[in-house]
């Protein structure tokens, strides 16, 4: 999908760069309570926790397909499996 020359995943992140660009607005100008901590330690807490969320995300979806990988070598080797047990042509396999 393309709006105005932008692709799907630009679109998106700009909403999201908006919204929030008005909600920090809203919330310096606006506060509903008093701050215990001020913002600049809270956000760099907030960011710390998205960075680490987004590394673990990476790492998970890089490592599972890699053990699985390995894991079908491993048992080939080993002669354990259902294409080890019963005859298959190779061209099924």
């Amino acid at each position: 999908m393309s709006f105005f020359g932008l692709s799907e995943g630009a679109i998106r992140f700009s909403i999201f760069a908006l919204v929030f660009l008005i909600m920090a607005l809203l919330e310096a100008f606006f506060p509903r309570r008093k701050r215990r901590f001020e913002r600049s330690k809270r956000w760099t807490t907030n960011f710390a926790i998205l960075g680490a969320n987004y590394l673990s995300i990476l790492a998970i979806s890089f490592i599972i397909p890699v053990t699985a990988m390995l894991s079908a070598i491993w048992a080939e080797k080993n002669g354990i499996g259902l294409f080890n047990i019963i005859n298959i042509p190779m061209v099924l396999q």
